[in-house]
């Protein structure tokens, strides 16, 4: 069991001081406490200083094959692009990838969501099919990519 303290901790009764977070041996917070009123060893106690902890943030629509549009759309090349340009760049990228090129995609995106407090995620896709158009024998494949890269961010 691993216990923190740090400054501050946001529970459901707001922002609160002096407040202990146990954390059993699988990562799993086991209890939150106060520290004035729970008797608890100081040697067992990670002290944070400075530090605030917050619940975990929820990214409720998430389109992670996106993210390989990064850097290529986000400026006009001309004058003349519209939402549309960006529309028909976003859907040829879609239609490039594969199982393989999402997964990446996704572990990378899901990782930058850990590392930024993102907890959990609703992923939206729609990228079902071979480069081509052609389905997938597993027609899951796209989505198993997908929660595969999500359990092992």
């Amino acid at each position: 069991m691993k216990h923190l303290a740090p400054d501050y901790v946001y529970t459901t009764a707001g922002l609160q001081r002096n407040t202990c977070i146990a954390i059993s041996d699988d990562g799993i917070i086991d209890s939150i406490f106060d520290l004035e009123t729970h008797a608890i060893a100081p040697t067992n106690v990670d002290a944070l200083p400075g530090i605030a902890l917050l619940p975990g943030f929820v990214n409720v629509h998430s389109h992670v094959f996106q993210r390989a549009l990064r850097g290529h759309t986000h400026r006009p090349l001309s004058s003349k692009d519209t939402f549309w340009t960006w529309r028909n760049a976003m859907y040829a990228e879609a239609q490039r990838l594969t199982p393989e090129t999402l997964y990446t995609l996704a572990q990378k995106t899901y990782r930058e969501m850990l590392a930024a407090g993102y907890s959990s995620v609703g992923e939206f896709h729609y990228v079902h099919h071979q480069p081509g158009g052609q389905p997938y024998a597993e027609p899951n494949a796209m989505s198993e990519a997908i929660l595969e890269a999500g359990r092992e961010a």
